[in-house]
């Protein structure tokens, strides 16, 4: 009996504690990883709304890119697995993480279309009128996929792997928060402030200087 309780215990210790339980929304659902609740939810079969904020950040958003629209009619499936909260479409599945809030795209049938490259990150923004936070959130890549978008700028190149790039705008830049991949996917981006883009060999990244969420559209 006390090496059943022994083993019973080792057992406990080495799972850890039990993740929380995922909070189905209409086409998406809600978890709480490592403080941090992130939200998914289809917009449509091929398109994914990923909100994540921090206790000091909030839902809270006015978009000036996507307007307000009341959610599809759409068959999205919902799986709760010990690792995951699991949302698919007729054409999309999203993994998030309950670990760390993770997520990961694949198509309906499993094949990988991106995953992000880690948790969110939100570090503290203090400027003379405000308290806030800066968001940023990175994307796992392949190593021959290309990466076009972000809007008009004098730099002479087209394909940003590789390259930084500050998303203001100027007389000559016209920034627009929007990234295409070769691999078929493509982010909005859905912050007005301040944005630098990052690639590096190991993961392409968003950071914007003001915000009380990391928000991005998912398409493919």
């Amino acid at each position: 009996m006390r090496l059943s309780w022994v083993l019973s215990l080792a057992a406990a210790a080495t799972l850890g504690p039990a993740p929380q339980p995922i909070l189905a929304l209409e086409n998406g659902v809600e978890v709480v990883a490592d403080g941090v609740t992130v939200r998914v939810q289809f917009l449509s079969d091929d398109t994914v709304r990923v909100l994540k904020w921090p206790s000091s950040g909030s839902a809270a958003k006015c978009s000036l890119a996507v307007p307000p629209q009341a959610p599809a009619s759409l068959n999205v499936e919902h799986e709760d697995t010990r690792q995951a909260a699991v949302v698919r479409s007729d054409r999309l599945e999203v993994r998030v993480g309950k670990a760390d809030g993770r997520v990961s795209f694949a198509t309906r049938f499993g094949a990988s279309v991106v995953s992000e490259a880690g948790p969110a990150a939100f570090t503290s923004f203090v400027s003379p009128f405000e308290k806030a936070l800066s968001v940023e959130q990175s994307f796992a890549l392949t190593a021959d996929e290309g990466l076009y978008g972000l809007g008009q700028h004098q730099e002479g190149y087209m394909n940003y792997r590789g390259r930084t790039l500050t998303l203001v705008q100027t007389n000559t830049d016209a920034a627009i928060p929007v990234l295409v991949s070769t691999q078929g996917w493509g982010v909005l981006w859905d912050n007005t402030s301040k944005t630098v883009f990052r690639d590096s060999p190991d993961n392409a990244s968003l950071w914007s200087e003001v915000g009380d969420n990391v928000d991005y559209y998912l398409f493919y």
